[in-house]
């Protein structure tokens, strides 16, 4: 990651003047690859328009929509609600990062993570918005530095399809059929979370929050700059 200057003003002016419940986003510009110092920096970064986080319902796979096709209204930079975030980078009090029941610890290494904390914020009583006057910049690789298990990353959606989409887990299942050889694990600790937080059910979002999420199995705009892994930023 690259800082862009006064990222974080923004961020932390914003969780001064909402409920402790609304966790922040900046947006995430690309660093293009390669990332030399040979390359001028009016080729090696690209900014990022205004886009809201979402994801199709049929394999969970996050993306990227810009924010005008879903609000015409919308006029930069002023911050607003996306349905859906990255992995892995946010910022949240840490009071509400415990109480809303932080990662799900039964999942490993990245992926997935982000969609079931997305629907977990917006159905259990929180709240996520981009700032757009807060930038950072995401380096993409052609390669991972590491070795990444993708059986790991489908067993972590797994886990967020049985324990949040209710209704909706037949509509995944039918969308990813390999999943019904993913063993999702122990979830009882994260059914009893969702009861304990009272949260609303998955249709709620869907009619309240991502309403394009079922009537297309592809959502208009989805784009993908990358993938994140994990990583967010506590505030005391």
């Amino acid at each position: 990651l690259v800082f862009g200057s006064q990222w974080l003003e923004p961020l932390l002016s914003r969780m001064l003047v909402t409920p402790r419940s609304t966790v922040v986003m900046p947006v995430i510009d690309v660093i293009n690859d390669p990332y030399t110092e040979e390359v001028p920096a009016s080729r090696l970064y690209s900014a990022a328009g205004p886009s809201i986080g979402i994801f199709d319902l049929q394999a969970l796979k996050f993306g990227w929509s810009d924010i005008r096709r879903h609000n015409r209204s919308y006029r930069d930079p002023e911050p607003f609600p996306s349905p859906a975030m990255a992995g892995g980078i946010f910022a949240i009090w840490n009071s509400y990062w415990e109480d809303s029941g932080r990662y799900d610890e039964g999942m490993g290494e990245w992926g997935g993570e982000n969609i079931e904390m997305s629907i977990r914020l917006w159905t259990c009583g929180g709240r996520i918005e981009v700032v757009p006057c807060s930038r950072i910049f995401h380096w993409f690789r052609p390669k991972r530095p590491y070795v990444f298990h993708g059986g790991v990353g489908n067993r972590n959606t797994k886990r967020t399809a049985v324990v949040w989409l209710d209704e909706y887990l037949s509509t995944f299942m039918e969308g990813s059929p390999y999943m019904a050889e993913i063993d999702a694990g122990d979830v009882s600790s994260r059914v009893a979370l969702r009861k304990k937080l009272q949260c609303k059910p998955f249709k709620w979002y869907i009619q309240n929050i991502f309403p394009e999420l079922e009537t297309t199995s592809r959502p208009r705009g989805l784009t993908h700059r990358g993938q994140q892994g994990r990583g967010h930023a506590h505030r005391e």
